[in-house]
């Protein structure tokens, strides 16, 4: 098993100019700040203006979704940008430790599983921005409301704004999606080399002995798996050191953006704002992915570690000796503690944490719906 299913989201960030590297040539180094200046913090910094003038409610649930994204967006570009060294470093150690350990193929599903999830995922962001770039050639509104250093009353400049921020959200929605992938796919990665530790243990049988020899080494293997299940962890602290800031930021905005696109969506008439209600409803789908999508793997991590003790559990420890026995209770006290992905100790990533988003998100649209 390699780590292959980092090609795709590696490249697409070295392309849109987020993969910035210390020996890149100066010509990129250009290329990278032009990009991101011009789509992503021109767009969160404009944005930003135009939500001291919104005109109503539905403007403000528009403008307020777009802005969060875009800010949370721009804290993960700058997250990779300082992190890109330990990005680096914990790719390398992945490989060394599949390679050191030998992971069997059949292991790379769960990747797999991931990787097709997180193209779901892209596919509805891609529609959402995708379906939104049409709506100013439809009527008499951008598709993303801004503050522009001109006036939009030019056909030429509305246009011209229109394409601008067309390009820019397929982009870097595409950007936002690659960014969103590498947590999960490094979490899917451990998840497999948990139940390969798991399978491992569970294997142990009762020694044989042929001609004076044992057949089974269980001794080293069980030294093996305890040298293995502390190097995976070691990998999965570094990872949530990583993605700590961009996980407490995106939780700490999820809730906002689910509520005002529910809300807006209550707001709404049909068929008269039909491209309003796709525009929200696809927006709303995009950001449950990308919500769901880490929870989910985040519950599957621990479901994997706690895999180990029951494993060790159903094979063969009975027919040990006494020091094989204190080996094997040394593991299983150390698998008492469940493993998590928890941002500055306060935001977890598991089934829990997004039940308590959509819950949080359901009492801001209940208190928004009250006062309107």
């Amino acid at each position: 098993m390699d780590i292959g299913f980092f090609k795709i989201p590696l490249k697409l960030t070295k392309f849109l100019g987020i993969w910035v590297k210390k020996d890149d040539s100066v010509y990129y180094l250009a290329y990278a700040m032009f990009m991101q200046f011009i789509f992503i913090y021109a767009f969160t910094f404009m944005m930003g203006m135009y939500i001291v003038n919104v005109s109503d409610i539905i403007d403000f649930a528009d403008q307020s979704s777009s802005f969060c994204t875009y800010l949370v967006c721009s804290v993960k570009s700058i997250n990779v940008f300082f992190q890109i060294d330990k990005l680096e470093a914990n790719f390398r150690e992945l490989r060394q430790c599949i390679e050191h350990y030998g992971t069997p193929e059949s292991y790379k599903n769960h990747v797999n599983k991931a990787y097709k999830l997180l193209k779901m995922y892209w596919a509805a962001t891609f529609f959402t921005v995708f379906y939104a770039g049409f709506i100013p050639f439809f009527s008499d509104r951008l598709a993303y409301p801004m503050w522009f250093p001109y006036s939009l009353e030019v056909p030429t400049l509305y246009y011209i704004s229109a394409f601008y921020q067309w390009i820019g959200t397929v982009l870097y929605s595409t950007a936002n999606v690659m960014m969103d992938m590498m947590p999960v796919l490094f979490i899917a990665y451990y998840i497999a080399l948990f139940e390969n530790i798991a399978d491992r243990l569970q294997a142990i049988k009762k020694q044989k002995v042929v001609n004076g020899k044992k057949i089974f080494d269980n001794k080293k293997e069980l030294i093996t798996c305890i040298h293995y299940q502390l190097k995976v962890i070691e990998l999965v602290r570094k990872t949530e050191n990583i993605f700590s800031v961009v996980i407490f930021i995106q939780g700490l905005f999820s809730s906002v953006i689910l509520c005002t696109s529910s809300f807006a969506l209550t707001m709404l008439v049909f068929p008269k704002d039909v491209d309003l209600i796709t525009k929200f409803t696809s927006y709303m789908m995009a950001m449950v992915s990308q919500i769901f999508i880490p929870c989910y793997y985040g519950t599957e991590l621990k479901l994997a570690y706690d895999k180990i003790s029951d494993a060790l559990f159903h094979s063969e420890w009975m027919y040990e000796d006494k020091e094989t026995r204190k080996i094997i209770s040394f593991i299983m006290e150390h698998s008492k503690e469940p493993i998590k992905i928890v941002a500055f100790g306060i935001v977890k990533i598991d089934l829990a944490n997004f039940g308590t988003i959509c819950n949080s998100a359901y009492s801001l649209f209940s208190v928004f719906k009250r006062t309107n």
